[in-house]
């Protein structure tokens, strides 16, 4: 038996054990026992893959993320995996094995770098202590705690700079994306049936409370389904039409409107790609009429929950039932009542409106609160906590606090950025295979940018967007080597269409033709 095949045996073996092992760990609930488990998995894993192991960068981070395990103790743990792999990779650069390349894009390059320079501006301006791995409330001597936003920018650093060094090949990141796209289902519908056999399910529970266990697979199918099919495609097939229509409703359970208005986003980019965004508008009229007379005939007081909470957002729409219109209307009335303080300075929550206040939380003030919500004096929903930790549940206002109106503007120009290299990106691959793969992995990204700025948005989730907008960037490099697209901002030479069919049809031809043709 061969050197090589041994190797790969032993290392097989030790992988599936620790996968068995991390997985029981996982399943009786041993989350600090878990770590070390997945360390030893990760380690044997890069061993293994040797050159190869940038798919773990690939991996990692969207399985990471259906696992639900996205931060322990505020640190990212899907990134400090890209953390380990630059590492890695930068050892066997240095001894050889592997090389490096830059795959660029000048205009998102610049833009990234304003936008991770000012947060590091911003750290330096405001210090905070980065308490990663311990309990931020035991500590002492400490007058500024938090930063959790400058540990996902360190990472998000990283992450970028590895994908965009290490040379890759467009099937290649294609095929990624498409392993990434199963695994991250299995996983989703793992936790999916898992947490519908633990909580069980049953009319009268979801017809009185929000109901979320569907919600996950449900937003995979439907952003599957978006991806791959147009609408006319979807409209001429029922079974489609279904699948979609019950993943929305599964959605729609968890009662929470920002994701209904995400799978919005998503359709109407992913048609704008598929060029049918008129047949969707008129899908829509229809859907919306339909749900018009649904209401005035009262059937849609059948409906869960979550789904009837959902539709209080849609004009015309009537619910009969008082409690879902006001607990709707509160959450809004909460929500503006908090905006309006963040946009009154005399208030004093934002001091710097131009340069921001950083991602700091006074010690005293969030012991202090602690105290108060134990002694009963405030409130775990009052708005005066979320108001002087900054959390406004509003992305710009957020921003404006934080990173003041600087950092904003920089933000919207990353971006307007992000969200123009995707469009691009999927309108060359449109016809190329796989590419409901490379659609699903970043219209999602499109989707959160535009929530974050009506929605409660946060910057570790912005910062979770790096990872598809570099892969974007990557796309967009390829693509441009490959003839799929110009470059950004190039003017092409206008050539007569004479010229063109001349010029192409010598070009058709071997260079020793001449003139005649042989039998």
């Amino acid at each position: 038996m061969g050197g090589g095949l041994l190797k790969t045996i032993v290392i097989f073996i030790v992988l599936a054990t620790l996968a068995f092992v991390a997985g029981s760990l996982a399943a009786d609930g041993a989350k600090q026992a878990l770590v070390p488990a997945l360390i030893l998995l990760g380690a044997f894993a890069l061993l293994y893959l040797g050159k190869n192991c940038w798919w773990l960068v690939f991996l990692v981070p969207p399985v990471m993320s259906a696992l639900q395990i996205s931060m322990v103790k505020n640190f990212p743990v899907g990134y400090f995996a890209g953390c380990v792999i630059l590492v890695f990779w930068i050892l066997m650069t240095l001894m050889g094995y592997v090389r490096i390349t830059w795959n660029g894009m000048l205009f998102l390059d610049i833009t990234s770098l304003l936008f991770f320079g000012y947060f590091i501006v911003t750290w330096v301006m405001h210090p905070v202590t980065l308490n990663m791995l311990i309990d931020e409330r035991t500590m002492e001597g400490e007058t500024m705690i938090g930063g959790t936003e400058y540990v996902w920018c360190l990472a998000s650093i990283v992450i970028y700079i590895l994908i965009s060094i290490i040379p890759v090949k467009t099937k290649s990141v294609i095929t990624a994306l498409k392993i990434t796209f199963f695994l991250s289902f299995v996983v989703v519908l793992y936790n999916t049936t898992r947490g519908v056999a633990v909580h069980g399910y049953s009319s009268e529970l979801a017809a009185t409370e929000r109901y979320s266990p569907f919600g996950a697979i449900g937003f995979t199918l439907y952003t599957y389904i978006c991806s791959k099919y147009s609408v006319l495609g979807i409209v001429a097939s029922p079974c489609k039409i279904i699948m979609l229509v019950m993943s929305a409703i599964w959605v729609a359970m968890s009662g929470f409107r920002e994701q209904m208005l995400l799978l919005i986003t998503i359709a109407f980019s992913s048609q704008i790609i598929h060029r049918q965004l008129i047949p969707l508008l008129l899908v829509c009229l229809v859907g919306y009429g339909s749900l018009l007379y649904l209401s005035s005939e009262e059937m849609l007081d059948e409906l869960p929950y979550g789904v009837k909470r959902v539709l209080t957002a849609v004009p015309g729409v009537e619910i009969k039932d008082d409690s879902i219109e006001r607990g709707a209307q509160h959450s809004l009335d909460w929500r503006y009542e908090m905006w309006r303080w963040a946009l009154t300075p005399s208030m004093g929550y934002i001091k710097d409106y131009v340069w921001g206040d950083g991602f700091g939380t006074n010690t005293a003030q969030f012991r202090w609160n602690t105290v108060k919500h134990h002694r009963g004096i405030l409130s775990a929903g009052d708005q005066k906590i979320f108001a002087e930790m900054g959390k406004w549940h509003n992305g710009p206002i957020t921003a404006l606090h934080r990173i003041g109106g600087v950092g904003l503007f920089l933000l919207l120009f990353w971006n307007i950025a992000g969200i123009y290299c995707i469009f691009r990106v999927c309108f060359a691959y449109r016809q190329s295979v796989g590419y409901e793969y490379v659609m699903y992995a970043l219209l999602p990204v499109i989707g959160n940018i535009v929530m974050f700025y009506i929605s409660a948005g946060s910057f570790p989730n912005q910062f979770g967007l790096v990872f598809s907008v570099v892969v974007t960037k990557v796309l967009y490099s390829l693509a441009i080597k490959n003839g799929l697209m110009q470059p950004a901002f190039s003017r092409k030479e206008y050539v007569p269409l004479i010229f063109e069919e001349s010029i192409a049809a010598r070009q058709s031809k071997p260079d020793n033709f001449d003139g005649v043709v042989r039998a």
